[in-house]
């Protein structure tokens, strides 16, 4: 039982990156609060079990009120993952 309301996030658009032990948690979070979940992950598996919307936020089209990449994708080094180049760029 959530102790958000289910409708936190209503009508707003989220992509999360890295479907871990982080990312997956906060994609089903903010589903849960009524978000919009768009949810990558470079890894074939992570993307078969996930259970939520599975699309490169890169061509998803539209806008998203932020990009939560998590903390195993690199954000600037070694070097940066391309959709954390794609999201600072943005």
């Amino acid at each position: 039982m959530s102790i958000f309301p289910a409708n936190l996030f209503a009508g707003r658009r989220y992509a999360v990156v890295g479907l871990g032990k982080n990312g997956l948690p906060a994609a089903r979070a903010l589903l849960a609060m009524g978000a919009e979940v768009v949810a990558w992950d470079d890894k074939d598996a992570a993307r078969d079990v996930a259970g939520v919307d599975i699309r490169d936020p890169r061509q998803a089209g539209g806008k998203f009120d932020a990009v939560i990449l998590s903390p195993v994708i690199p954000h600037i080094r070694p070097k940066p993952h391309p959709i954390a180049v794609w999201a600072r760029d943005a």
